[in-house]
Formats: C-alpha cells, sequence, structure tokens
C-alpha cells in the first residue's frame, strides 16, 4: 500500500525544519486517547526568525500546531472541532494556560469551504492574505490552502501540497530559481511532476546526481511498491516506469562502479605522494 499523502508531506515538512535547527515532535500523544497531533514547534524567538524566513508564519508563538489535511482527508466542520479538541488537549498535557503563546496551523491541499465559509455559527474566518486565513476562535488559528498561496519563497515548501498546474508553477519556478534542495524533497511527494522538472532544466548540476538522489534518497525498493500500487489504475504507465527504472538500476551501478575506481586511483596516488614524500 503506498505511503498517505499527508503523511509523506509531513515528513518533508519536519525535514526542513529540522535542517533550520528548529526542533519539532511529530504524532505528538494528547491524553489518553489515540490522538495525535501532526507536528508541534515549540520554538523561541531566534528560531521563529529563521522559520518566517522560510514559511509565512510570522504569526508564531511559543507552541505551534500544525495539521496537514490531504485531498484525501479533507479539513470538515467535525474534523476542526477535532483539530481543536486536540489542541486543547495539548495544552492539558503541557501546563499551558495562556492562548497568547499558542497557534494552530491547518494546511489543506484543498479549500476547505464549509469550514470557512458554511458554519459561521461555530466559526468564522477572514482572509487575511491570499491562501491565508484567519479565525475569530479564542485560539489563534490559521488555515493556509496551498493552492491559493502566492509563488514565493516563503510559500515554496507548502505549495509542494498542491496539485496540478500549480505545482507544476512551483517545481518550474524551484528549478529556474535553483532550489535543489527543495525539488529533492518534492520528490518525496511527487517523484513525476519533480522527475519532469528535473528533465527539462539543463540547470540541474548533472544526470549523474539526479539519478544518484533517486535511488539513494527515494529507494528502489520504495519506487518498486509505489509501481505495484499503480499497475492496476494505469497498467500502461506502470510497465513504462518498470523498464526505465530497470535501465536507471543499470545506469546507477555502472556510475557507483566508476565511482569506485576513481576513488581507488585516488587513494593509490596519495598512498605514493606519501612514499614519494619520505
Amino acid at each position: 500500500m503506498a505511503t498517505p499523502w499527508d503523511a509523506i508531506y509531513k515528513q518533508v515538512f519536519v525535514q526542513f525544519l529540522s535542517s533550520l535547527g528548529v526542533p519539532v515532535q511529530t504524532q505528538v500523544e494528547v491524553g489518553r486517547l489515540p490522538k495525535t497531533l501532526d507536528a508541534v514547534v515549540v520554538a523561541d524567538e531566534s528560531q521563529r526568525a529563521r522559520i518566517t524566513q522560510w514559511f509565512p508564519f510570522d504569526y508564531f508563538r511559543h507552541y505551534n500546531l500544525l495539521e496537514f489535511k490531504s485531498p484525501t482527508d479533507p479539513l470538515t466542520p467535525d474534523e476542526y472541532k477535532r483539530v481543536i479538541a486536540r489542541a486543547y488537549l495539548f495544552l492539558a498535557e503541557v501546563r499551558e494556560n495562556d492562548l497568547e503563546k499558542v497557534t494552530v496551523t491547518v494546511i489543506t491541499a484543498t479549500k476547505p469551504r464549509k469550514v470557512l465559509k458554511g458554519v459561521p455559527q461555530l466559526v468564522r474566518f477572514v482572509e487575511e492574505a491570499s491562501g491565508r486565513y484567519r479565525s475569530d476562535d479564542k485560539m489563534s488559528v490559521r488555515i493556509l490552502v496551498a493552492p491559493e498561496l502566492p509563488l514565493e519563497r516563503r510559500n515554496y515548501l507548502l505549495l509542494l501540497f498542491a496539485r496540478g498546474q500549480k505545482l507544476r508553477e512551483t517545481l518550474l519556478r524551484l528549478a529556474q530559481e535553483g532550489w535543489w534542495e527543495i525539488v529533492r524533497l518534492a520528490y518525496l511527494l511527487h517523484p513525476k511532476e519533480a522527475s519532469e522538472v528535473l528533465a527539462m532544466s539543463r540547470r540541474y548540476p548533472t544526470l549523474e546526481e539526479n539519478i544518484r538522489f533517486i535511488v539513494r534518497d527515494l529507494g528502489a525498493e520504495r519506487l518498486l511498491r509505489e509501481i505495484g500500487a499503480m499497475m492496476e489504475e494505469d497498467p500502461e504507465l506502470a510497465r513504462r516506469l518498470s523498464r526505465d527504472l530497470l535501465a536507471m538500476s543499470e545506469k546507477v551501478e555502472k556510475l557507483l562502479r566508476e565511482d569506485e575506481e576513481q576513488k581507488r586511483k585516488r587513494t593509490n596516488r596519495r598512498r605514493r605522494s606519501r612514499k614519494q614524500g619520505r
């Protein structure tokens, strides 16, 4: 079974924040009930400054709770209530009573129209910026609708949660501006779209690095699982990907052999230089 899309995005998000030196807890248990928060970012002022360089999280406070909602797991009014309930359970766990220290952010791949407009008796939202909605709840709550966010640097990571044309535009901009690390992260969510962008872009460092990343960081085993899951939906595409994967594996094996040979030659040269120096 393929890994759920929102779970992969959560992995990408947490990996990137960790690279900024910001500690992130995942699957944070709240109370004895089997309920978890997708991510909790506990950040001081200096860490929040680093975060806002890469995300539109200028409203972050000390405790910041995040939920990711994919197309197959949309944000419904009932789910909104569960998110808020888990947030209060978290506050009970950390014994925090000051709501001014807490934010809740829900990042969605689709627009949750019923929550934003349909249930004003539950909560009211106003659009404070394109794709960014703020609630009048007692707790500071934002809903960020990925497809509506502007194509700018601080939204790049969140835009990986979009689909269709907005996703392609984002990946192309990332390639044009040389954000290869983010393009690589995009493989975890959208291997097909990301590989197409890399194939079209001549600015990617080398084909060798491209191939090495796909096999090393994604892993042939995972690629094969994805192809297997795809077989029923699109057999022809699955067969083409299988052939490409086989060809790619042969190419990688050749590149690795060449790399080992180069390393051996460099080692021998260093040894000869040391002997001559004596």
